[in-house]
């Protein structure tokens, strides 16, 4: 999820969730940051709050994570944008990190590759 609150960057009621958010698909993870498809164009440097929901043990644990969008790319022709967005503090990224690897290990081995993630603009 990317959340547009008190911040330049507003969503419309249209494309947003009920609580200004957007739902993005993470489609790369690395130490440094998040490789996101999303629905809308989020601009180059925009802060954002992404909270990025993965599975323990059968239960669905948030982790909420500020991150910097450095890259935005059309990549279909439907609305569909990547967007590489770093980490804002890197010592979070060991946990989130950690939890995105585990939550795919378990979906490939289900085969259910649902990896969901929300965010707004900070």
């Amino acid at each position: 999820m990317i959340d547009a609150q008190g911040s330049q960057v507003a969503f419309s009621n249209a494309i947003a969730e009920s609580d200004g958010s957007i739902l993005l698909r993470v489609v790369d993870c690395s130490d440094g940051g998040l490789g996101l498809c999303s629905p809308v164009y989020v601009p180059r440097g925009t802060q954002i709050v992404v909270q990025v929901m993965t599975e323990d043990a059968s239960r669905v644990v948030e982790h909420e994570v500020k991150m910097r969008v450095q890259r935005s790319t059309m990549v279909a022709r439907a609305p569909a944008y990547y967007l590489g967005a770093s980490l804002v503090d890197p010592a979070q990224s060991g946990s989130v990190v950690r939890a995105i690897l585990a939550t795919v290990s378990t979906t490939a081995d289900t085969g259910d590759s649902s990896g969901a993630a929300k965010g707004a603009a900070a």
